[in-house]
């Protein structure tokens, strides 16, 4: 078994747990779609753990260039996943801040 699919069933593994008896008609296509939604954006994990560990090897165009495809791309993922898990997740954060 490769990593991606130990991690994959991992992942499943845990819906599985956290919804312990609320299995309804949907679950497995639910629990899929949350393996999913962990999972599509990892390159963009990797590249970001990169960006991290070495900072001086990114200049700052090419940091706002990640920074704005990782955001547009692992927020919506992961704000899905959440919904999937978790139902609504609210916002902790003063919605003020970010008006501008």
């Amino acid at each position: 078994m490769s990593r991606k699919q130990k991690l994959e069933a991992l992942l499943g593994r845990a819906f599985e747990i956290y919804k312990d008896g609320q299995e309804d008609a949907d679950f497995r296509q639910k629990q899929a779609d949350f393996v999913f939604h962990m999972t599509d954006w990892l390159s963009d994990l990797e590249t970001l753990c990169n960006l991290v560990r070495n900072p001086e090897a990114w200049d700052a165009e090419q940091t706002c260039d990640f920074l704005i495809g990782f955001l547009i791309h692992v927020i919506p993922h992961l704000t899905t996943a959440g919904k999937l898990l978790l139902g609504e997740i609210p916002n902790p954060f003063d919605d003020s801040a970010t008006e501008f």
